[in-house]
């Protein structure tokens, strides 16, 4: 995507209304960590230990990132 069209489309977006979502109910909340807890527990500890890296809590050596010491 070339430059110009890139910045155009990101102030498209920022011009549009912001619209009202229902907040999440307690029982949504509980549902989806559940979800999420199960999806971590399926996955190995190699591609746990990428998943913290790809989201920059551990740098590429496997250490925390400064911002999480």
């Amino acid at each position: 995507m070339e430059r110009r069209s890139q910045t155009n489309g990101v102030r498209a977006n920022a011009t549009k209304q912001a619209t009202l979502t229902a907040h999440p109910t307690p029982d949504q909340i509980v549902v989806a960590m559940q979800r999420a807890v199960q999806r971590i527990r399926r996955m190995s500890h190699a591609e746990r230990v990428q998943s913290l890296k790809d989201a920059g809590i551990l740098t590429t050596s496997g250490k925390l990132s400064a911002c999480y010491k």
